[in-house]
């Protein structure tokens, strides 16, 4: 197996290009972020000729603006990079016949009710949503083998980028008041299962879409309680307040949780829970 990773210098792209190179022919790009070894690509102003084609099997698609708020807040550039260039790519990667695995959201769903099956119909939650629900459309309308990941919220220890995980342990260690989204429930996935999960869809030749998450779901306010106990450290004050309170531009989910029973099916794949998910991160933030 051979691997292409578009957006290997962002926070799970860095991750799963550290991952395969040490077992596979690798390649990754970076846009904004060089890093060793590193292609530059720009979804904006393409240069598809630097990118070895023929080389690869796979090309894993992550390059997004993933931030909810500038993508409600700058439509055009927004929209130019995560619809428009990963379209102009897609097609490249169909003449170049190379397999995409394209890293979607859980965004692409309502985000109200929770318990989301791929088949879920209704609107995308948001401006976000919508560019990546626009982009599986196109994916489908196109190729024949392909496969989608609607991932929830990634978390892990990187030293050199914050998550959700990273925010809440830097506010529980030094004792400051938790101001978290009330009545906000989702579900998480670790860097290393993610990393897992697209190695086993290429070991496997999997195609289609597919939810990718832990099967638990959580509150901000029970992760944070999770992680506190097993620092035994006393949770300092929580504040659970209302969306409006955060004065997002866009909005956000209430409860975006998915069904896994499809790819697990599909797979074999076991998915760490919670629990292990926070051990793991705690051993290597104490480490570091």
């Amino acid at each position: 197996m051979s691997f292409l990773i578009i957006g290997a210098s962002g926070y799970m792209g860095h991750h799963l290009y550290e991952q395969l190179i040490k077992k596979y022919p690798a390649f990754g790009t970076f846009s904004n972020n060089p890093f060793p070894g590193g292609i530059h690509f720009d979804l904006i102003k393409p240069a598809p000729q630097s990118l070895p084609f023929s080389q690869v099997e796979y090309a894993v698609i992550f390059s997004a603006v993933s931030k909810i708020d500038f993508c409600k807040s700058h439509p055009e550039l927004s929209r130019e990079i995560n619809v428009d260039g990963v379209q102009n790519l897609l097609m490249k990667l169909k003449e170049k016949k190379v397999f995409p695995i394209y890293v979607s959201s859980d965004s692409v769903y309502p985000g109200i009710n929770g318990d989301y099956a791929e088949t879920s119909e209704g609107p995308a939650i948001n401006v976000y949503g919508g560019h990546r629900r626009e982009i599986e459309k196109f994916i489908h309308d196109h190729f024949q083998r392909f496969c989608i990941l609607r991932f929830s919220k990634v978390v892990g220890y990187d030293d050199n980028k914050s998550d959700l995980l990273s925010d809440l342990y830097g506010q529980i260690i030094t004792g400051k008041v938790l101001k978290l989204v009330q009545d906000q429930k989702f579900q998480i996935v670790s860097l290393s299962d993610m990393a897992a999960v697209i190695e086993q869809v290429a070991r496997k030749n999997m195609t289609g879409t597919f939810n990718i998450a832990s099967p638990q779901t959580v509150s901000r306010k029970e992760l944070a309680e999770r992680l506190a106990n097993r620092l035994a450290i006393k949770i300092p004050e929580v504040q659970e307040l209302p969306f409006e309170y955060f004065n997002f531009e866009d909005k956000r989910a209430i409860n975006p949780s998915m069904k896994m029973d499809r790819f697990m099916k599909a797979s074999g794949f076991k998915f760490q829970s919670i629990d292990e998910i926070l051990g793991d991160f705690l051993k290597e933030a104490k480490t570091h």
